[in-house]
């Protein structure tokens, strides 16, 4: 399947204040040929997206959300959410 193929980035999206940011950081993203799906977390000021990097690769994305009035980074490959909601396992 093509979804195989997808490459999945997780976003640190600043200046969102409201729903309708959400909106628009979203459609900036999936108005990216080559952009599969995209999420924004209002609360956690992240975004997450799926890509086909044969497509585009993330500083395309990343430029889209800027072009919307947002800034938006690669999130920190080393540490995520889910790093820090898991228990650590000794």
């Amino acid at each position: 399947s093509s979804a195989s193929s997808l490459v999945h980035a997780v976003l640190a999206v600043e200046g969102m204040h409201c729903a309708s940011c959400v909106g628009r950081v979203e459609g900036a993203m999936l108005a990216v040929p080559g952009v599969a799906n995209a999420s924004v977390n209002l609360a956690w000021n992240e975004g997450s997206v799926d890509f086909d990097p044969r497509k585009v690769e993330l500083p395309q994305i990343l430029a889209a959300v800027a072009s919307a009035g947002y800034t938006a980074r690669a999130a920190g490959q080393a540490a995520t959410a889910d790093d820090f909601s898991r228990p650590m396992l000794k």
